[in-house]
């Protein structure tokens, strides 16, 4: 199953600008499981948090990049050279 998590208020928390240790956990546990907990956010990937991208997330989409990496295919056109820092950080490219 692929489960997607925006950013804001959902990954960090509005108010503190931290990551709940729980958050870390239940998408690591998620990836545990065989799941494929994907970043959906409107940020290119260049803008998202470094702290975010250390998480066990295997897919990123959305941004202003127009594009979904996941799974070892890119579903849309790329619009920014940021693009292959994601897909290399996913192991895509």
């Amino acid at each position: 199953m692929v489960v997607f998590f925006d950013i804001d208020g959902t990954i960090i928390d509005e108010k503190t600008q931290k990551i709940p240790a729980s958050a870390v956990r239940a998408v690591a546990r998620l990836a545990e499981n065989g799941h494929m907990p994907v970043i959906n956010t409107g940020r290119p990937y260049s803008h998202i948090d470094p702290r975010v991208k250390a998480m066990a997330f295997q897919g990123c989409g959305g941004g202003m990049e127009k594009v979904i990496a996941v799974a070892g295919y890119v579903t849309a056109p790329v619009m920014e050279d940021g693009i292959e820092k994601a897909l290399a950080h996913f192991g895509l490219l």
